[in-house]
């Protein structure tokens, strides 16, 4: 009879004890390192790379390394993307440094288009008391600040990057 119960323990209870541990999420496609394409002469280091760990990601662009966190929105092909940067080049930074863009992972390939000005909604604050005209020349002050942006070379980047084997 003790064998018995102690054969039903280890049947029914030790599973138990393993589901309540957190399970490791599983990997994406987008797990790993995402690097441009090198030609002859190139060496890795110079190029434009991402990596993406969890929830985590590192952008080096051969110069400077970005890392922050990232948040994918929707199952949507090309996925948004939003992208919160805290350090760069190992120093934290302050202010706003959130991005938003889309992705897309296509025969192998990381396509990649992000802004490279930070979301700017934060910086207009609608109140409770605005009337449209104050709502509308607020959006429009936004897509103003967008323009301008765009016209002063900072319009999203687009990357194509391939698989990093190890």
């Amino acid at each position: 009879m003790t064998q018995l119960a102690a054969a039903m323990f280890f049947t029914i209870c030790l599973p138990l004890v393993g589901a309540a541990q957190d399970p490791k999420p599983p990997a994406t496609e987008l797990e790993g390192t995402w690097r441009e394409p090198l030609l002859p002469g190139e060496k890795a280091a110079d190029k434009f790379t991402i990596t993406f760990a969890g929830d985590q990601i590192t952008i080096s662009t051969g110069k400077d390394t970005y890392a922050g966190a990232f948040r994918i929105e929707g199952e949507i092909t090309p996925t948004r993307i939003t992208i919160t940067l805290d350090t760069v080049d190992g120093q934290l930074v302050t202010g706003e440094r959130t991005y938003t863009g889309k992705l897309w992972v296509a025969s192998g390939q990381l396509n990649w288009r992000v802004d490279l000005y930070p979301v700017r909604v934060a910086r207009v604050r609608l109140e409770p008391g605005d009337n449209p005209d104050q709502v509308l020349a607020k959006l429009q002050m936004l897509e103003a600040e967008a323009d301008r942006d765009r016209m002063l070379g900072l319009a999203p980047v687009t990357r194509t990057l391939g698989k990093v084997q190890k």
